[in-house]
């Protein structure tokens, strides 16, 4: 049984191939790295997939999360919640990243209220934008999650220490997105009744994934791009120069790829799962093979398809890094990593060095964390999870 007066933490993961949570606390010790008490320890780790839905259905999704919602608090210990992280992927957020240039003939100085009230004019034009290009109910809202100013230039250097600087030309790099208020207040109250944390912390996906990438990925100036494989949407965060640059997503994850397979091999999605993962593994006879190779090949098509498309529009901005590192439900299946490694796209890239292709799981946050073993069990899809642990926290 768990210690109740131990301090336990939680981390939940809310996509649309299911709900994924992690569990950890911040023992007490010190003086070295093994016993830092910054470092966390991980204490558990649970796995909630949802059967893939013949078709997309928004409501049904819903209905599914909140089940899941209840059921970790079945799992997980007995031990007071200090605090749950909420990470929300798409299509559960927006987001966009804006650059705000201001530029004088004369010094001005950089105070926190001149830096507020860019702020406060940024996410009053954010706001204003999601609402018009969202479908939001006459009887809904957007609610704010974020707003991270990623990198802050004065006259042309960068800086961590911008306060009280004189300055004729400021450049701030913002990351900002939304949810809808009754999600974040249903979210909120399922939170604190089931849970009864000191604190409720809600972030998108893409936030937790910066904060963290940087510095555990070691990813320098030349960047990467992050591809987020959901069960229903594939999410592409472009990380150039230390920002995000672009967040884009198109609607194929791995659920679209196991409904081919279904209407093919005359199995529900469900049961396709299992026959992708017998084709993965070299396990397919021989006449499976050949039908769901020439299915897989079909859908992948139409996957690399999309993906082209969203990369070519970044890379109108400027060439895209080649490094990319997966995430997410899909990227535990390498058909996905061949499709990228392919190629095809290398008039988009920054050909500085060959194209590298990585499949992230939670085993890369070993030596970032204490302990080891089963705790850094799970797939790509709990990537994230690992990410939000070292995220910095917004209240709500």
């Amino acid at each position: 049984m768990a210690n109740k007066s131990e301090k336990r933490n939680l981390v939940i993961s809310i996509g649309t191939a299911g709900v994924q949570a992690l569990e950890y606390s911040f023992p007490p010790g010190g003086g070295n790295r093994a016993t830092d008490v910054s470092v966390p320890e991980v204490m558990n780790i649970i796995e909630l997939n949802h059967d893939p839905l013949p078709t997309v259905e928004e409501k049904a999704l819903l209905r599914s999360i909140r089940r899941d919602l209840i059921e970790i608090k079945k799992q997980i210990s007995d031990a007071r919640t200090e605090s749950v992280t909420l990470i929300l992927s798409s299509p559960w957020y927006f987001s966009q990243s804006r650059s705000v240039v201001v530029e004088r003939d004369r010094p001005f100085i950089v105070d926190k209220p001149f830096i507020n009230q860019l702020l406060d004019e940024e996410k009053r034009i954010f706001l204003n934008r999601a609402t018009t290009q969202l479908s939001i109910p006459e009887s809904d809202e957007p609610e704010l999650l974020e707003t991270s100013i990623m990198s802050v230039l004065l006259n042309g250097y960068e800086t961590d220490s911008f306060l009280g600087k004189k300055v004729q030309h400021l450049r701030l790099s913002i990351y900002m997105s939304m949810t809808l208020r009754s999600l974040f207040n249903e979210l909120r109250s399922i939170m604190e009744e089931h849970f009864s944390p000191k604190k409720v912390i809600v972030h998108s996906g893409p936030y937790v994934i910066f904060k963290t990438a940087v510095q555990i990925l070691e990813i320098g100036s030349a960047g990467a791009v992050i591809v987020d494989i959901g069960g229903e949407i594939t999410d592409i965060i472009v990380i150039r120069g230390g920002i995000i640059a672009e967040n884009l997503s198109f609607g194929r994850g791995l659920h679209f790829i196991l409904r081919r397979m279904s209407s093919v091999i005359s199995v529900s999605p469900a049961e396709a799962l299992s026959y992708l993962k017998a084709y993965a593994d070299g396990h397919a006879d021989e006449s499976q093979k050949k039908k769901l190779g020439a299915v897989l090949s079909e859908a992948m098509t139409e996957w690399q398809g999309m993906f082209y498309q969203a990369i070519a529009g970044a890379a109108r901005v400027s060439l895209l890094p080649n490094s990319f590192m997966l995430i997410g439900e899909g990227a535990q299946f390498n058909i996905f990593s061949s499709v990228i490694e392919k190629g095809g796209w290398e008039e988009l890239l920054y050909r500085v060095s060959p194209i590298k292709i990585e499949t992230l799981y939670p085993k890369f946050f070993r030596d970032h964390l204490r302990g080891g073993g089963k705790q850094f069990g799970g797939g790509p899809a709990s990537t994230q999870l690992f990410f939000a642990m070292f995220s910095t926290e917004q209240e709500i």
